[in-house]
């Protein structure tokens, strides 16, 4: 459970000077305040791991991540970020369960998530996808009316496929597995990315606000808006001012990604011998149904 004194200083930054109701309005605000607020990424992670820091990876203990946010205006990967937003919803009284999916549909657990029961069911916040508002999971299939957050969901039996548009990929599939699962499980999975993950090397930052997704990817800048992509290529000169300016990074964490190493890595080109990722399986339900009229 988050200290009083710690939550009230992460409310405040999310702009709330009182904890929302926990009832849907309550949630649709404090989820949107945090897709605004809290980038996806990757930084601390980057600097552990390639500054050689001691002990487990940053930001698993929801204290720790959000000091670090508070501070440094840094987020995490999903184990990390996904069991912060938990525990500030249960914090303010939410019925919510941290839950594990398979990104791209591949068929391993490698994705951490939060579903929010309400009177009129369950609701999706992502801290990864940042969809900008809950996301229904209910029987049939979903279809997001907005043009820049534009997911699409269809319930597989127990399960549920999202899929959501990642940049610079473009839109894959996730598929949630809704049961409960335990910290320790996200602590695992996290520290077992060590080892393997698509954010062990390249800097990763996501950000949903005010009609836009601007995502970071390597040196390259994409932002989404109702209109369309606009791609970006950033000179690594200006990485971190850019950074500053649009994910809210501070100066002393820029700073010690610097210094750990992690900055020149990110300019390296991609190895080449790397493994490629797993084919993306199936298309979102709006393709097929377009196929079938």
């Amino acid at each position: 459970m988050l200290q009083p004194a710690l939550r009230a200083a992460v409310l405040r930054r999310l702009g709330f000077s009182a904890p929302p109701a926990a009832d849907g309005e309550g949630l649709t605000t404090l989820y949107a305040a945090w897709c605004a607020r809290v980038p996806f990424d990757n930084l601390r992670k980057l600097t552990a791991l390639h500054g050689g820091a001691a002990g487990d990876l940053p930001g698993m203990v929801a204290e720790d991540f959000f000091s670090a946010w508070v501070e440094l205006g840094c987020g995490a990967t999903c184990w990390p970020s996904a069991n912060a937003l938990f525990e500030l919803l249960e914090s303010v009284g939410f019925s919510c369960r941290r839950i594990t999916g398979s990104m791209r549909d591949c068929a391993r657990v490698n994705h951490g998530s939060v579903a929010v029961a309400l009177a009129d069911g369950d609701w999706l916040v992502d801290s990864s996808m940042l969809t900008g508002y809950p996301v229904p999971l209910r029987p049939g299939v979903y279809l997001s009316p907005d043009p820049v957050f534009n997911h699409e969901v269809e319930a597989q039996g127990e399960e549920f496929v999202v899929w959501n548009d990642f940049q610079p990929v473009g839109a894959f599939p996730c598929r949630l597995f809704p049961a409960t699962a335990a910290w320790a499980e996200f602590a695992q999975r996290y520290e077992g990315s060590r080892e393997m993950s698509p954010f062990n090397s390249r800097v990763y930052a996501r950000r949903s606000d005010a009609g836009r997704v601007s995502t970071l990817s390597g040196t390259t800048l994409y932002v989404r808006t109702a209109a369309g992509v606009s791609i970006r290529e950033v000179a690594g000169a200006e990485l971190p001012a850019l950074m500053q300016e649009v994910f809210g990074h501070a100066p002393a964490l820029l700073d010690a990604w610097q210094r750990s190493g992690a900055a020149a890595v990110n300019l390296e080109a991609p190895r080449s011998d790397a493994p490629p990722p797993p084919p993306i399986q199936g298309v979102p339900p709006s393709r097929r149904m377009q196929r079938g009229s």
